[in-house]
């Protein structure tokens, strides 16, 4: 049993462990290359017998595991075994199975020293079966072998979840604030968009309306010729108000212009109130309103909004 404690003592220093699927293939392979009754063991015979598929990795099981097995086939041996097969003895099923006899010798001669491997107690070809005891010592390592891929698994699933998991909370953390933040900005961004409504648009909104609406209104009452004590003097006076809420936006150049319209357009409509109410001039100073209207609407709304030069006539 030298050969066994060198084995036992040198196991445990192996680091190749399976998936647990291959481990209960290796159970297999190992009860078999025990109890077989040719210590060669083909690893095409084990795909046949085990029903595995044509392209499952045998030989890498095999040979991730020298503490069970040797590699290869000594070549004597397997001369040996080759000739007896050719006198039809110690056939395995999986060449027995081929029905053409032609077939069957090119397969037999085609077997090579690298197409097979032995148990690592069954070293000579007149090795007898193993033991009880060393077919369980061998199943109690690919035992310890399932039980250490477990263990480097679970130990793999922990150290991903302390990181993923601090990670992730992070991540959320951070998802979070950025998402208070950018809501903060829009609710700052918001309020600034209204105090700039508040203090700059509205003014200018409502100074706009209320300086065309009396343009309106006062040539309007100059035009029915109304007293001058009532309604053109009152009109004349809101466009004057309107001009002085407006008076802060608009640049030195827009302020003088349109200042300037307006004085003409209030000698204009006083004019206008004085004038008979079938004189030939009327038409003449309906086109003139027409153009002053034009002019107020295109260049102050173009100074108030626009940030456009104010042009004259």
């Amino acid at each position: 049993m030298d050969l066994f404690e060198n084995i036992k003592g040198r196991m445990t220093k192996r680091v190749c462990i399976n998936t647990p699927d291959e481990l209960d293939i290796l159970s297999a392979v190992w009860i078999l290359s025990c109890n077989d009754e040719n210590p060669i063991i083909t690893y095409e015979g084990i795909k046949h017998r085990l029903d595995l598929s044509p392209d499952f990795k045998i030989e890498e099981l095999i040979h991730c595991r020298g503490e069970l097995f040797r590699r290869k086939i000594p070549t004597r041996p397997l001369e040996v075994w080759k000739q007896e097969m050719r006198e039809g003895k110690h056939i395995p099923s999986w060449i027995a199975d081929i029905e053409n006899e032609t077939e069957r010798q090119e397969k037999i001669d085609s077997i090579t020293v690298h197409d097979g491997f032995r148990n690592q107690f069954r070293a000579k070809m007149s090795a007898p079966q193993v033991s009880i005891d060393v077919i369980k010592w061998g199943l109690e390592h690919i035992e310890r072998l399932r039980k250490a891929g477990a263990e480097a698994r679970e130990e793999k699933v922990k150290k991903i979840t302390g990181i993923i998991v601090p990670i992730a909370s992070m991540s959320i953390a951070f998802f979070a604030m950025f998402i208070s933040a950018y809501l903060q900005y829009r609710s700052i961004n918001t309020q600034i968009e209204l105090k700039k409504y508040e203090t700059s648009f509205k003014p200018k909104q409502e100074g706009y309306a209320l300086f065309m609406d009396s343009v309106a209104k006062s040539y309007d009452s100059a035009y029915k010729g109304m007293p001058f004590e009532q309604e053109l003097p009152n009109n004349l006076d809101k466009i004057e108000i309107a001009y002085y809420t407006l008076e802060p936006f608009l640049s030195e150049e827009a302020r003088n212009a349109i200042w300037e319209q307006y004085l003409q357009y209030s000698v204009m409509c006083l004019e206008l109130r004085e004038e008979p109410a079938k004189s030939p001039d009327i038409e003449r100073y309906n086109k003139s309103y027409i153009q002053y209207k034009s002019y107020f609407r295109e260049n102050l709304y173009k100074a108030l909004f626009a940030d456009e030069p104010t042009k004259r006539y």
